[in-house]
């Protein structure tokens, strides 16, 4: 179908149109444009992770691992200045404090951050405490469900990501 056909506008004139070369660089890529040009056929990027202040936390999959370091790379390099980490959880989490073992892949080997949430500033450090940024609707909801003045008792308070907003409140 010619140009403007069926638009009611009658089609450009070819002396109209400009022509211009566009030189894509490393800067202009998204991080998982970036693997998946680097890595192998058949290995993906990650689909997600999990962020915990300045750090990301990866949980990669048996074909990613030879390439973990690359990964962790790119997606420092990527998601700089605000991640200066990146580490892959090496094992299940486990334990009474429900913590995990990892691997730094990338950057400084600084495990303390900040988390800001509902409110509330946490100090914690990644593999030292549980925490999981994808909890925050879980977390608001029982907050709400709090009336102003009520008590709030968790066994597992961990960081407090429900008490610690219940009694600011």
């Amino acid at each position: 179908m010619p140009a403007g056909a069926g638009s009611g506008r009658p089609p450009l004139p070819p002396s109209s149109l400009v022509v211009e070369r566009i030189t894509l660089t490393y800067a202009h890529l998204p991080a998982e444009a970036v693997l998946r040009a680097l890595l192998p056929p058949g290995v993906t990027p990650p689909a997600a992770f999990e962020t915990i202040g300045h750090v990301v936390h990866l949980n990669l999959r048996s074909p990613q691992l030879p390439h973990r370091h690359l990964i962790g790379a790119v997606l420092r390099s990527k998601l700089a200045p605000r991640i200066r980490t990146v580490v892959n959880k090496t094992a299940a989490t486990g334990g009474p404090f429900r913590t995990f073992a990892y691997e730094l892949l990338a950057g400084d080997n600084d495990m303390d951050a900040t988390v800001a949430e509902g409110g509330c500033t946490y100090a914690v450090t990644v593999g030292g405490v549980y925490w999981n940024s994808r909890l925050e609707g879980e977390h608001r909801r029982v907050v709400a469900a709090v009336p102003r003045g009520g008590v709030l008792v968790d066994a597992c308070a961990g960081v407090g990501p429900f008490v610690v907003p219940v009694g600011k409140a």
